[in-house]
């Protein structure tokens, strides 16, 4: 997929939501919800290069969790974003990296999606950088 849009960081059981999102018009960029069902992935490197390829050059990160769900690939693509200087809009319990300047808490998923698209709105129409 092409450079911007937003990248989705969450569980991979999620996939097919996210999936689903995409193809309802959601701009997702990662590609890793492709190949999230168990057993899908073959080539475990080349999925890691994609998805540091693509939250580094998203044009923001949505970051999405459950109370008591344990992040981990999630809370790597989230710091690539942050090295890059692409928004984080969180949704999940308040971790620490909430208290960055680049992150925006929402309240929902449904909140937090419509925070992602007025954001790649406004990357689109050049009112953000």
């Amino acid at each position: 997929m092409a450079k911007g849009g937003i990248y989705v960081a969450s569980k991979a059981f999620l996939g097919p939501m996210w999936r689903a999102l995409r193809d309802n018009g959601l701009p997702i960029c990662s590609t890793w919800i492709d190949e999230s069902e168990p057993g899908q992935t073959s080539d475990w490197a080349a999925l890691w290069v994609r998805c540091v390829r693509e939250a580094s050059e998203a044009d923001c990160v949505l970051c999405y969790a459950e109370s008591g769900e344990v992040l981990k690939g999630a809370l790597v693509e989230v710091g690539i974003a942050l090295g890059h200087g692409i928004p984080i809009i969180w949704v999940g319990p308040e971790l620490s990296v909430c208290h960055h300047p680049s992150v925006i808490r929402a309240s929902s998923l449904t909140d937090g999606i419509d925070l992602a698209r007025e954001l790649v709105s406004e990357i689109n129409r050049g009112i953000r950088p």
